[in-house]
């Protein structure tokens, strides 16, 4: 048996199985990051009766059962990205689903494959994130409506992914471009008569009503519904202001990236239009395509572009690039693309570390093993998930709303209840420490109070604590116990001896060493630290 000819549908296939099996070996190997942790966090937070609001929150209930199983919190974070492994399986079906209503066959496993081996696909596709969740659902709608006969089971059907798209984000809707260019091209081909329209008015009703009851029935089981829906109100107006951001594009950078990693993909996007305007398709079938396309313009309107977001915004990008693939494999044939797109998903899996998720487990196991109960804490992204954050994720829009006064300051966190622990794995929270003055993610009396409050105990595990070399005053942030090491010390003129637990509550207290020697007061009664090393940094990957 010879090998499949230049032009068989072998090669997308078998190029398309090794796309997979490398994003599941991703999935199971690759660095947790900050928004997956902090997506598992809300789950331990909503199961403890926490607030959270009922928007943005469905994963809540989908994966909650993940906390009962062993393990720790990236062992949890894994196996729910199979799950998100199988959003990028119904992603790329639908694509084909989809694509195969304009292109051949060939053409449209074609399409699959140029998604699939686009860089940050493969990094992020699988990430416990909203994105491969809602665009399952989304290309699952728009492969209901390009394929399916407008039966009532069908309308059905593409309301209720619609409607679930929706609650996993509200950025959902920036796929009406596309849903709109499908619409026209349905009602093109059913020669524009009124019973399309109508279906697909009923099916948005539908979609609307959906959208509400699920509302409601997730809104039921928060702790967030005493609020009532001010809360969901506010979620809108501020998500909504800060959605679309021109001239305020904070990942602009990534789209370079994002080209040299996906040069075929990026080729083929810049192509289409041209495309488009040369062929000779009927019109409504190149508006559909066009619309397709159009969200690529997301990548010049929409704030948060970073690297995940590809997941969600190119499967119907994808599809719009079959008019460019024609053309290329009649040139160069389907073999050399496969080949070309391979190497390059290959490529990219090799360089990936692999390390790092190893160093974030060794921690979270710590963590356990320091304290016989969850403390609360302070950290850039909740990296801890079942214990309880103090302070809310701090990403670029977090703490920009925290600079502004919208979030409640460090300060008063720590008046509010006490706040043991301090996890430094994070740049911001790095040049806290190292001495610079000035640290433009934190308020001046927020960047003090921090400074004066925690000191190192294990790796980037900082405790409250004060290191006494000579007699002075010391503000005591976090009530609780605290153990004497190191020497003796004095606090309000009475001495403590090396392994005394005292009891302190906020306030000022006048330290002294009993001798020469320094004493550290450390927060805690008698926590050990483990005996192995603090794993290697870094503690996490970039995009």
């Amino acid at each position: 048996m010879g090998a499949p000819s230049a032009n068989s549908l072998r090669w997308p296939l078998a190029a398309i199985a090794l796309a997979l099996v490398l994003q599941f070996h991703l999935a199971l190997t690759r660095a947790i990051n900050w928004d997956e942790f902090w997506h598992y966090s809300q789950i331990h937070t909503h199961l403890s009766g926490g607030f959270l609001k009922p928007l943005l929150s469905l994963h809540v209930q989908l994966f909650g059962w993940v906390t009962q199983l062993a393990g720790t919190g990236v062992d949890h974070i894994v196996i729910i990205r199979m799950f998100m492994f199988a959003c990028l399986c119904v992603i790329a079906w639908c694509i084909y689903l989809v694509a195969a209503a304009f292109a051949t066959r060939k053409v449209a496993l074609l399409a699959v494959l140029l998604y699939l081996t686009s860089g940050f696909v493969l990094q992020h596709g699988s990430s416990f994130r909203f994105d491969p969740m809602a665009a399952a659902c989304l290309m699952g709608c728009l492969a209901v409506l390009t394929r399916a006969r407008l039966r009532w089971w069908a309308l059905l059907l593409a309301a209720l992914l619609a409607a679930l798209a929706m609650m996993v984000t509200i950025k959902s809707v920036l796929y009406a471009p596309a849903f709109a260019g499908i619409a026209w091209w349905r009602w093109a081909r059913d020669g524009y008569g009124w019973n399309v329209p109508l279906r697909l008015a009923a099916m948005l009703l539908a979609t609307v009503a959906m959208f509400g009851a699920m509302y409601w029935l997730h809104a039921s089981t928060l702790a967030s519904l005493a609020e009532g829906n001010d809360s969901s109100v506010r979620t809108l107006e501020s998500a909504s202001g800060k959605m679309f951001a021109l001239g305020d594009l904070p990942y602009a950078i990534h789209i370079a990236r994002a080209a040299l990693v996906s040069m075929v993909l990026a080729i083929c996007i810049v192509l289409t239009p041209v495309m488009l305007w040369k062929s000779n398709r009927p019109q409504a079938e190149r508006i559909a395509l066009a619309a397709l396309w159009l969200q690529i313009g997301l990548l010049g309107v929409y704030h948060n572009t970073a690297p995940y977001f590809y997941v969600f915004l190119l499967p119907p990008v994808a599809v719009a690039c079959t008019v460019v693939v024609p053309q290329i494999i009649s040139r160069y044939g389907t073999g050399l693309l496969c080949a070309v797109l391979a190497l390059n998903v290959a490529g990219i899996w090799a360089v990936e570390d692999r390390g790092v998720q190893a160093s974030q487990s060794r921690l979270l196991v710590a963590a356990d093993a320091i304290f016989t109960q969850p403390v609360a804490y302070f950290d850039d992204a909740a990296m801890l998930g079942h214990f309880p954050q103090a302070n809310g994720f701090m990403t670029p829009w977090g703490t920009e709303n925290y600079l502004r006064g919208q979030r409640p300051s460090f300060v008063q966190l720590l008046q509010d209840r006490p706040v043991p622990l301090l996890i430094n794995d994070a740049d911001k929270f790095a040049a806290l420490f190292d001495g610079a003055e000035a640290n433009p993610a934190f308020l001046p009396r927020d960047a003090d109070a921090l400074r004066d409050t925690y000191i190192g105990f294990w790796g980037p595990f900082m405790l409250a604590g004060e290191v006494v070399a000579a007699e002075r005053t010391a503000q005591i942030r976090v009530p609780g116990p605290y153990t004497v090491r190191g020497a003796a010390m004095i606090i309000d003129g009475t001495e403590h001896a090396i392994g005394s637990v005292v009891q302190l509550t906020r306030g000022e207290y006048r330290l002294a060493p009993a001798s020469n020697a320094p004493a550290t007061l450390l927060w805690g009664n008698h926590l050990t630290a483990p005996d192995q090393a603090p794993p290697p940094e870094p503690y996490w990957t970039d995009f």
